[in-house]
């Protein structure tokens, strides 16, 4: 299949670019990044296209982005995209903003039945009958000249979107469902700023295992390696990988003689930041009791939980839809410990929930 687009490597392309797509109701977005040995990824191409032309814009070769950032933020187009986290976080890097309002075509094919977490090429053939290459997936797209093939590849890439949207666009409004995926866009676009460094260690897994004390010194290394891992552009894990995070905290090493004797850590993380670490986790302040990781809910809490998921359960062999992506397990918890949704997830959750919400927790929800 051959498409026709247009590479942008220029700034006064890239805006003549931004203004004919201004006028579109709907746009496709897609990026090819690379993140191999990096904290951040580095931004190697995005991809756009209104359903008539398709634009190949080249990051590299762009200095001035104003024009880009203000339509991604405009209320229109609606911009479509598939799986977005990760480009999230590329559109974060070149300047700071995430497209909005968006439709994550994984997430609308997960209220539509299909399943969740459903892969571009899967969905593209299940609801196009159109198989996509996906040979270009590992290459160096930070290679210039880009190949004709590579071109091409992410050309498809956006060339798809649309079709799959108005597909899913049209299974959604019959099945009154269009609303639940605009909301959850909503709610994507809004929870998509960075984790603080000092927020990171709410991610250890197990970290409510800890001790109060010990749950105080995770944070303190955390936000140390969240800081160092940003400055020095690695991978957290180059630096310390979390199960180490928690040995560390756990054993307390007061001197990189101690911490060399902990399982698992290399004599060069010793090397480099052994006096760091130990002084990270020095003489650190309590937690609040807000800030301390809570166990999953145990006694009352615990019988809410099954009572919640049992009916979530029902309601995913209902709608066909995974009850995963009506109420995940952290959900379930953060809903029990708050007796009630979540803000952020009220909507057709609380709709759809409203006689177990009050039956369990005694209120209704907004």
């Amino acid at each position: 299949m051959s498409v026709d687009y247009q590479y942008i490597d220029s700034d006064a392309v890239l805006e003549t670019m931004c203004q004919q797509l201004a006028q579109a109701e709907v746009l496709a977005l897609d990026t090819e990044f690379m993140r191999t040995d990096t904290f951040y990824p580095i931004p190697a191409l995005l991809q756009l296209s209104d359903g008539e032309a398709v634009y190949l814009v080249d990051p590299l070769a762009i200095s001035d982005w104003q024009a880009l950032q203000q339509l991604l933020t405009c209320a229109s187009p609606v911009k479509v995209m598939h799986s977005v986290s990760e480009d999230f976080e590329v559109f974060q890097r070149l300047f700071g903003v995430v497209p909005r309002p968006l439709l994550d075509t994984q997430v609308g094919a997960a209220l539509a039945s299909l399943d969740s977490g459903m892969g571009y090429q899967r969905l593209v053939a299940e609801l196009l009958d159109i198989e996509v290459d996906k040979g270009e997936t590992r290459s160096n797209w930070l290679q210039r000249p880009l190949s004709d093939s590579q071109c091409l590849y992410a050309a498809l890439d956006v060339v798809h979107l649309l079709p799959v949207y108005r597909k899913l666009q049209s299974i959604l409004e019959e099945s009154g469902r269009f609303g639940w995926w605009q909301e959850e866009g909503e709610r994507q676009v809004n929870s998509a700023q960075p984790l603080a460094p000092e927020q990171y260690y709410q991610r250890v897994k197990s970290g409510w295992k800890l001790s109060a004390s010990e749950q105080a010194r995770l944070k303190a290394l955390c936000t140390w390696r969240e800081t160092e891992a940003r400055e020095r552009d690695v991978p957290r894990g180059r630096i310390l990988k979390d199960a180490l995070c928690v040995d560390v905290v756990r054993r307390q090493p007061q001197s990189s003689s101690d911490l060399s004797r902990l399982k698992d850590i290399t004599p060069s993380i010793v090397r480099r930041f052994g006096d760091a670490i130990c002084e990270a986790i020095e003489d650190v302040p309590p937690l609040t009791q807000n800030e301390l990781l809570l166990p999953p809910p145990a006694g009352e809490g615990r019988d809410q939980m099954k009572s919640l998921r049992q009916q979530v359960d029902k309601l995913s062999e209902t709608l066909g839809i995974s009850r995963d992506v009506i109420m995940s397990k952290k959900l379930l918890e953060e809903t029990v410990r708050q007796q009630g949704l979540p803000a952020d997830y009220r909507g057709w959750r609380s709709e759809l929930l409203a006689d177990t919400l009050h039956a369990l927790f005694g209120s209704r929800e907004a």
